[in-house]
């Protein structure tokens, strides 16, 4: 998962983990994602391999 956070990291990008949360890297993100995104699915601040672990197994 740490290299998973890396390249998220890198692209600037998020996670969208089909029938879990979207993990983004910064809570600035969050305003940046389609409404859909947000309602429906939980979205987590994670920038660690362990914290994006964590958000998926809490899922």
């Amino acid at each position: 998962m740490d290299l998973l956070a890396a390249l998220l990291r890198r692209l600037d990008a998020v996670l969208v983990v089909p029938g879990g949360p979207t993990v983004i890297q910064r809570d600035e993100h969050r305003e940046l994602l389609p409404a859909s995104l947000r309602t429906e699915w939980p979205v987590v601040v994670a920038r660690t391999g362990a914290e994006i672990d964590r958000a998926i197994r809490a899922s």
